[in-house]
């Protein structure tokens, strides 16, 4: 197995601070804004802490299916690395390993330490990086943040790699699935059908059902969108 070299000096501060991650069972979920006030420095040293990882040699042979999130190609994206904002690094989120894949100054792969990452940004998406809480609802990973205020609404992305083979050769499908959480006064929970949602949300349970009416929008045809409208009502409605 290769190690991109800038890992060795990291390792055993890595493995400490895995250790005492796995130890917490819940956490307030923060979503860094990236401003002048955090720390920001550029992404064209190779030598910043950042550029730590294992090689990645990515998959061959894919039939059908993604494995990263919004295609195959490299977008510059910002990750927020113990606290201190990079700027404009190409990466790709990969959904089968729940990492973020990125391409150092000198066109090096590697998958990033995620136990480092509290937050990235790829295209117009933000995903944030969380721990399981006191109820077990999440599983640690990153997760991309849908709609953020009285209620937020949060996607997980899960993708598996199945290989089927025929006759001489191996065809290679990824297969994804996407599940939704609301955190709400603190709580998390797991977002199994647009109803769970709206029993959340019941103090505006009518204007919800009507706005969702109105944009033609029916759950259970379409539940994802019907996540989205519907948190982001209320949200917006909140004062």
């Amino acid at each position: 197995m290769h190690y991109h070299p800038l890992l060795v000096s990291c390792l055993l501060l890595a493995s400490i601070r895995s250790t005492a991650q796995k130890d917490v069972l819940s956490q307030k979920l923060t979503i860094q804004q990236d401003s002048v006030a955090v720390p920001y420095y550029p992404s064209s040293d190779e030598s910043l802490p950042v550029y730590n990882g294992r090689f990645f040699y990515g998959y061959s042979s894919i039939s059908q299916g993604i494995a990263f999130y919004g295609g195959n190609q490299w977008q510059s994206g910002a990750i927020l690395y113990d606290g201190v904002w990079y700027h404009s690094i190409p990466i790709r989120y990969d959904e089968i390993t729940d990492r973020v894949v990125a391409r150092t100054p000198k066109s090096v792969t590697i998958t990033l330490l995620p136990e480092h990452i509290q937050q990235f940004q790829i295209g117009e998406a933000t995903f944030v990086r969380l721990l399981p809480d006191e109820h077990r609802v999440l599983r640690e990973g990153f997760y991309r943040v849908v709609s953020e205020g009285s209620v937020t609404l949060l996607e997980r992305y899960v993708s598996r790699l199945n290989e089927v083979i025929n006759d001489i050769d191996i065809a290679r499908n990824i297969e994804t699935s996407t599940y939704f959480y609301a955190l709400k006064d603190g709580r998390y929970y797991e977002l199994k059908r647009p109803k769970t949602l709206l029993v959340l949300l019941k103090n505006k349970r009518k204007q919800i059902a009507q706005y969702l009416k109105e944009q033609k929008v029916k759950p259970r045809k379409n539940p994802e969108k019907a996540f989205t409208l519907m948190a982001s009502f209320y949200n917006q409605s909140q004062p």
